[in-house]
């Protein structure tokens, strides 16, 4: 090592060793000179603070302050400011929110399934009731169409067959009868939202 190379180092207060790591730092991101190497890396760790900072608040605001945060999240996204953005609690509403749109998308078919089967097949109830369940489809249906995207409408295809299972053990329970709802499933998307019915 030069003699003007040794007095920079002790003037940085730094090792031969760590001489040799802002070199290699200062190759890799095309620095100039090792000032400038130690400048930048100076900036990276100020912003990576700032961002850490930044993060530990949005928790905070998430987990206290649920409508303040969902505010300051949507200004963030209208105003294009993705750096504001608190990316991992929106990953997990929207996650919540799909889940809990299929539910009640899946529930509501699953009520107007429930509800024909005991219109057609519990002929012994439905001379008294049929007014009443009719009543109960209309509204449910009213819920479901106002519910559905087309996502929404392709999951609810995929998942007929499972949901009219549970409904017709429903019906069963109600009833106590054993054989006379159908195994299979007998009503298609069009039927269980109400489109066979509109004039």
């Amino acid at each position: 090592m030069t003699q003007a190379g040794e007095t920079k180092r002790q003037n940085f207060n730094v090792t031969p060793e760590q001489e040799a790591q802002i070199e290699w730092l200062r190759e890799a991101i095309g620095a100039a000179s090792a000032k400038e190497t130690i400048l930048r890396a100076v900036s990276v760790l100020s912003a990576l603070k700032e961002y850490n900072q930044k993060k530990g608040q949005m928790v905070s605001l998430y987990e206290a302050e649920y409508d303040t945060w969902l505010e300051e999240q949507i200004q963030a996204l209208q105003q294009g400011k993705p750096e504001n953005l608190d990316v991992p609690h929106l990953i997990e509403e929207l996650e919540a929110l799909v889940r809990g749109e299929k539910s009640a998308v899946e529930n509501f078919a699953y009520q107007i399934i429930l509800h024909l089967l005991l219109i057609d097949y519990w002929s012994e109830e439905s001379l008294w009731n049929r007014r009443h369940w009719r009543s109960e489809v209309d509204n449910f249906q009213f819920q479901l169409n106002n519910r559905l995207t087309k996502n929404l409408k392709i999951h609810l295809v995929s998942r007929l067959d499972y949901i009219y299972g549970k409904a017709r053990k429903a019906a069963v329970n109600k009833t106590g009868i054993l054989d006379r709802f159908p195994e299979q499933n007998i009503y298609d998307l069009s039927q269980i939202l109400g489109e066979d019915d509109l004039p």
